[in-house]
C-alpha cells in the first residue's frame, strides 16, 4: 500500500472496539465513481466481487466484521464530486444513511459526513 494511502485509513490493526476506523475520501483524489467504489473496496478489503454500485456497497458494508467497528466516513472536497456526479452522490449518500441506521446507532458504529 502506497503512502498516501496509509494516511486516508487511521486506524491500527487489530485495535479494540474503542479504536474508530477512519476512512477518508477526497474529492480532490477520489474524482469519479469508479474512484469512489475502489478507495472504499481497498480500504474494507471487498475482494474482487464486489460490484462497485450502489446495492453492493450496502450489501459489503452490511454488516462489518467487529473488528471493521466503528467506523467514520469523511468526505472532504464532496461539494467537487457532487457538482459533477450529483445523482450518484445521492445514492451513496442514501447508502451511508442506510448503513448508520442498519446499525441503531448514533456515533458509536458508523457515521459519515460530507464536507464541501
Amino acid at each position: 500500500m502506497s503512502a498516501w494511502s496509509m494516511t486516508w485509513l487511521n486506524c491500527a490493526a487489530g485495535c479494540a472496539r474503542g479504536c474508530m476506523k477512519t476512512v477518508i475520501l477526497d474529492g480532490v483524489i477520489h474524482r469519479t465513481p469508479a474512484d469512489v467504489y475502489d478507495h472504499l473496496a481497498k480500504v474494507f478489503d471487498f475482494g474482487p466481487y464486489f460490484g462497485r454500485n450502489p446495492d453492493a456497497l450496502y450489501d459489503f458494508l452490511v454488516p462489518l466484521a467487529p473488528e471493521e467497528m466503528p467506523v467514520r466516513l469523511i468526505w472532504r472536497n464532496s461539494g467537487m464530486f457532487r457538482q459533477r456526479f450529483g445523482e450518484v452522490f445521492a445514492q451513496l449518500q442514501q447508502v451511508f444513511d442506510h448503513v448508520r441506521r442498519y446499525y441503531k446507532c448514533d456515533d458509536d458504529c458508523f457515521t459519515w459526513n460530507a464536507e464541501s
